[in-house]
């Protein structure tokens, strides 16, 4: 039962990752976004890319040492 909801989790977190990459490399959603938008986006994402890694990473470890 844990072992499912750490796969769940990783899951959930890798999805905020690969978004968070989609991110970075797209930059703003908006039609015409200033340098400044588009600089901020950038923080952000490289932010919660970062975060979610350690997350994944964590998780990633405990999963192992369960088996």
């Amino acid at each position: 039962m844990k072992k499912r909801f750490l796969n769940i989790l990783i899951i959930f977190v890798s999805i905020f990752l690969l978004i968070s990459i989609i991110w970075f490399f797209t930059g703003s959603s908006e039609m015409y976004p200033t340098e400044e938008q588009e600089e901020k986006i950038r923080i952000v994402s490289l932010l919660l890319g970062t975060i979610c890694l350690i997350i994944d990473t964590v998780l990633i470890r405990i999963r192992k040492n369960m088996i």
